[in-house]
């Protein structure tokens, strides 16, 4: 294994995600990359692109505060799109082995089992996908 895709929205089920992503990326050397997309479909988002890239680094912020130190070298990417599909032509593109995600994010919606984002996802991923609860 050596790249290893971790999306995350700030939320605290993606953090815990990105947490076993960089336990995986040690264990085999190998390069992660965080992913924040920013949905600009949703009526909630700005339509400015330096106010979604704000935010996008309000993620990364959050991620790296939460992350315990280690010597991995992790990468940050922000896309501006549709998660669930760009989480997966991104993956695809640059050739991940991996990409691990939450179940939930911070959607409203309460789904029994995945979120909206990590079902199509999993359904839809040419590229292996690792659910962390």
């Amino acid at each position: 294994m050596n790249k290893i895709l971790a999306p995350s929205d700030g939320s605290l089920e993606s953090i815990k995600a990105v947490k076993k992503a960089v336990e995986l990326a040690e264990n085999y050397s190998a390069e992660l990359v965080v992913l924040n997309v920013q949905d600009i479909h949703s009526e909630s988002v700005s339509t400015d692109s330096a106010f979604r890239r704000k935010k996008a680094e309000e993620v990364f912020d959050l991620v790296k505060k939460e992350l315990p130190s280690s010597e991995l070298k992790i990468s940050y990417k922000m896309l501006e799109g549709y998660p669930p599909d760009d989480i997966c032509k991104y993956a695809e593109k640059e050739k991940f082995d991996l990409i691990v995600m939450g179940a939930r994010g911070l959607s409203g919606f309460k789904k029994l089992l995945m979120g909206s984002v990590a079902d199509k996802v999993v359904h839809h991923s040419k590229v292996p996908v690792m659910i962390i609860r």
